[in-house]
C-alpha cells in the first residue's frame, strides 16, 4: 500500500476491533492501551507515555476516534506525524455538548464501582442518547465488556480534568457526524460533516472514513 502508516486510537472503552473494516483496506495500526499509572494521571501524562511506545516518530497519520481523538492531539505533542486525524473527537472539553461537561467533570470523583455498574447498560445508553445507532451498538457493548472498568472510570476522569496542550503544528483533519450529540465542533478549516451521522462514525459510516483517510493519505508525504 502506498502512503504513510495511520495509527488510530479507538475511543473510550473500545478497542481494535472498532477499526477491522479500516484495516483491510489501509495500513492501520492500532496501539494496545497502556494501564492508567494512578486514577488521577492526566491525559497529557498518559499521551507522553503513549506516545513512547509506537513504532516510529515520524513520516505517518496520528489519530484516533471521540477519546482517542483527544489522546492523540496529545500524543502529537511528542512525536512528529505528517497530520492529525480526529473522527468525531473535541479538541478540547469545550466542545462536549452541554449534557456531557457535567458528566465528565462529576467522574473525577466516581467511585471505583460506578464504572462496573453502567458497564452493563453501555450499549443501550449509546443508543438512547443518540452516541450511536443501531448498528453500532452491538459493537461497543462487546468492546466496553471487555475493557476493565477501571480504566473506563479513567478515561472519563482524564476527560473532566483535561487542559488541552497548545494545537500541535501536523495539519489538521476533522471528520464529524452532523448530528453528533455529544461533541459540537467549532467550525474551522480540515472540517468535514457527514449528513445525517452521530457521534459513532466508524460504526455505520466506516465506509465514508475509509474514504476520507484515503484521500488525506494521498495526498500527504511520507517523511523519510
Amino acid at each position: 500500500m502506498r502512503g504513510p502508516p495511520i495509527v488510530l486510537l479507538p475511543g473510550l472503552g473500545c478497542d481494535a476491533r472498532m477499526y477491522a473494516p479500516h484495516r483491510r483496506r489501509l495500513p492501520v495500526l492500532v496501539p494496545p492501551w497502556l494501564p492508567a499509572d494512578s486514577p488521577h494521571e492526566t491525559l497529557p501524562a498518559y499521551a507522553r507515555r503513549m506516545a513512547a511506545t509506537l513504532p516510529m516518530c515520524s513520516g505517518f497519520i496520528l489519530g484516533g476516534s471521540s477519546f482517542g481523538g483527544m489522546l492523540a492531539w496529545e500524543m502529537a505533542q511528542h512525536c512528529r506525524p505528517a497530520a492529525l486525524v480526529m473522527i468525531g473527537s473535541a479538541t478540547g472539553p469545550n466542545e462536549l455538548a452541554w449534557w456531557l461537561r457535567p458528566q465528565a467533570r462529576a467522574a473525577r470523583w466516581a467511585p471505583r464501582g460506578v464504572a462496573a455498574l453502567v458497564k452493563p447498560f453501555a450499549g443501550p445508553l449509546a443508543r438512547l442518547s443518540g452516541l450511536t445507532d443501531g448498528s453500532g451498538q452491538p459493537l461497543i457493548a462487546a468492546m466496553l465488556g471487555d475493557c476493565p472498568a477501571d480504566f473506563v472510570l479513567w478515561c472519563a476522569r482524564a476527560i473532566g480534568a483535561w487542559q488541552p496542550s497548545p494545537p500541535p503544528a501536523a495539519p489538521i483533519f476533522r471528520l464529524h457526524g452532523a448530528a453528533d450529540a455529544a461533541i459540537i465542533p467549532q467550525p474551522g478549516p480540515g472540517m468535514t460533516l457527514v449528513p445525517r451521522a452521530g457521534h459513532m462514525l466508524d460504526g455505520g459510516h466506516a465506509a465514508v472514513v475509509i474514504a476520507w483517510l484515503t484521500r488525506i493519505q494521498a495526498t500527504v508525504p511520507t517523511r523519510r
